[in-house]
C-alpha cells in the first residue's frame, strides 16, 4: 500500500486535472457559441446552473485539504469560469400555435435573430441579439408588452412596416399580445415580404434574371401592373421574373395565384433553368401548351390564362373539357413537386389540390418562388464554377 500511494496520488491529480479541463472546455464552448443550435449545458431541473457553481460543488464533494473556492483559484490562473444558465437559455422557442405562441414576443424576437443571422455575411459576427433583453418568463401583461415592443422596434429597423391599423407601435403590440388573428398574420406577412424574401431572392438579382429571360424570349414583354393594393418590392420582382420566364414559352401569367394553378408557369421555370430535373420523358411542347388542343379545351385553357378557372359550363362537352384540364393541371403540379424534391432545398408548399380550387395563396406562391430562385441561382453558380 505504501509503495502504491504515489501512483494513487498521481492518478487522483490526473482525474482532477481532466475534470477541470472538461469544465473549462464546456465553459468556453458555451461562451463562444460553438454549436449553432446552442443547447443548454445543464438540465432545466438541475440545482446547478453555472460552471462556477459546478467547480465549487466538485471541490466540496471530492477534494479535501481546505482548498476553498476552486473557481477563484482558476481565475487567478487566467482560466475564469463565466457561463451561467438563465431562463433565456432554458426557454422553449418552438412555435406550435400562431394563436398563442407569439403573444409574449419571445419567439418573435428569436425569429428576427434567426433571419438576421442567416443574412449576416460573416455568420454570427453581425448577429442581432434581442433575447438577452427579454423579460422571461413573461408571466404578466407588462412583460409581454415590453417583449413585443422590442420585436416590433427590431422589425422597423429591418425595414418591415408594422400594421396599417393601428399604425403606432404600442397599439400594434397590444393587438399581438391579445392574440388578434388578422394582426398577427399581417405582421408575419410583412416580416416575410420585407425581411425574409429579400434575403432569399434579392430584388436586384431577380430583376436581372427577368431581363435575361426577356432577352432569351426575344420580346419586349412588359409585366402587367399588379391588381389592387401595391405589392411589396420582393413579391413584385418575383412576379416579374416568373412572367418573363413564362414569356419564353409564350405563356401569360397575370398573378401569383391563378397564374400558377395549372402548373405550366412552374414547369416553365424548372425547364428553363434545370430541365434535367423533369426527366428524360418530359415533353415540353405538350406539357407547356406549345401545342394547344383544339375545340372546347382550347377555349378553356385561354380562359385559365385570363384568371378564370371555375366558370359555369354548359353541356357534356364543356364539362368533359374542364375535367380534362383539371386532370392535366394536377399532373403538372405533381410533376413540379417531384422535380422540386429532386432539386432539394425548396419546400413542398404547392400540392395538386391547388389545381381544383382558386390556386395557391399569394404568400405561399411568393415563398415557394423565392426558395426556387435561390436554389436555381445556387445551381447556376456551381455550374459556372
Amino acid at each position: 500500500e505504501e509503495a502504491g500511494a504515489p501512483a494513487v496520488g498521481e492518478t487522483h491529480k490526473c482525474i482532477v486535472r481532466r475534470v477541470l479541463c472538461v469544465l473549462l472546455l464546456l465553459d468556453r464552448a458555451k461562451e463562444t457559441t460553438v454549436l449553432e443550435a446552442d443547447p443548454c449545458l445543464f438540465c432545466p431541473d438541475s440545482t446547478i446552473k453555472s460552471t462556477r457553481q459546478m467547480a465549487i460543488e466538485f471541490a466540496r464533494s471530492f477534494l479535501s485539504g481546505g482548498i476553498g473556492d476552486l473557481a477563484k483559484h482558476l481565475a487567478y490562473m487566467d482560466a475564469p469560469l463565466a457561463h451561467a444558465q438563465t431562463a433565456h437559455h432554458e426557454f422553449n422557442f418552438t412555435v406550435q400555435s400562431l394563436a398563442t405562441d407569439l403573444r409574449d414576443g419571445a419567439r418573435l424576437c428569436r425569429l428576427l435573430e434567426v433571419l438576421e443571422v442567416a443574412s449576416a455575411p460573416s455568420g454570427g459576427a453581425a448577429a442581432l441579439r434581442l433575447t438577452p433583453s427579454l423579460r422571461l418568463p413573461a408571466v404578466n401583461r407588462t412583460s409581454k408588452l415590453k417583449n413585443v415592443e422590442i420585436a416590433l422596434r427590431a422589425m422597423e429597423a429591418a425595414g418591415a412596416p408594422l400594421l396599417r391599423h393601428p399604425p403606432d407601435l404600442h397599439g400594434c403590440a397590444k393587438l399581438l399580445i391579445e392574440g388578434h388573428c388578422e394582426a398577427t398574420l399581417e405582421l408575419l406577412w410583412s416580416l416575410i415580404c420585407h425581411v425574409a424574401l429579400p434575403r432569399l431572392a434579392p430584388v436586384g438579382i431577380v430583376l436581372d434574371e427577368a431581363r435575361r429571360a426577356r432577352r432569351t424570349a426575344n420580346t419586349d414583354f412588359a409585366p402587367a401592373a399588379p391588381d389592387g393594393a401595391e405589392q411589396p418590392a420582393a413579391v413584385a420582382a418575383l412576379l416579374c421574373w416568373v412572367q418573363s420566364v413564362a414569356a419564353v414559352y409564350r405563356l401569360r401569367l397575370s398573378d401569383l395565384t391563378g397564374g400558377l394553378r395549372d402548373g405550366r408557369g412552374l414547369l416553365a421555370l424548372v425547364h428553363f433553368y434545370v430541365p434535367e430535373a423533369l426527366g428524360d420523358g418530359f415533353d415540353a411542347r405538350a406539357e407547356l401548351g406549345l401545342q394547344r388542343p383544339a375545340g372546347a379545351e382550347e377555349l378553356l385553357l385561354e380562359e385559365l390564362e385570363a384568371g378564370q378557372w371555375l366558370r359555369p359550363v354548359e353541356g357534356d362537352t364543356g364539362r368533359a373539357a374542364e375535367a380534362e384540364a383539371r386532370k392535366a393541371a394536377k399532373r403538372r403540379l405533381s410533376l413540379v413537386a417531384s422535380s422540386l424534391h429532386a432539386l432539394g432545398g425548396v419546400p413542398q408548399l404547392l400540392i395538386a389540390a391547388d389545381a381544383v380550387e382558386t390556386g395557391p395563396d399569394e404568400a405561399v406562391a411568393a415563398v415557394l418562388l423565392a426558395h426556387l430562385f435561390a436554389r436555381v441561382m445556387e445551381l447556376s453558380t456551381q455550374t459556372r464554377a
